[in-house]
């Protein structure tokens, strides 16, 4: 709502007009791919392991990705857009959540 961008085939299809920027859908799929990435780098296994498991997360984001630009739902910078907030939001509550977790060892 705060940028006011809607897909235009979306509106033609549904006959409402809904918010595209960033896309909600990708963000709730780039969240979770952002912990799981976060847990497979700071997990132990063999480089290789790690190195397989980030780059089928790549594709199953792309193939997302894909999916929602190919099927008109969203532009592609919607979905860019939402690989950003799903960055920032993760990592600084990630960060906020350590911080919290050392104060109340203490």
């Amino acid at each position: 709502p705060f940028f006011d961008r809607h897909v235009p085939l979306v509106v033609q299809m549904g006959g409402t007009e809904t918010e595209a920027y960033p896309s909600g859908h990708e963000t709730a799929v780039s969240s979770v791919l952002v912990l799981i990435a976060i847990f497979v780098l700071r997990a132990r296994p063999p480089v290789y392991v790690k190195i397989l498991s980030l780059l089928a997360l790549a594709a199953y984001y792309a193939t997302t990705v894909l999916g929602l630009v190919g099927a008109y739902y969203h532009y592609l910078t919607d979905t860019l857009a939402a690989l950003l907030v799903a960055v920032s939001v993760v990592l600084v509550l990630g960060i906020a959540v350590d911080r919290l977790w050392r104060l109340a060892r203490r």
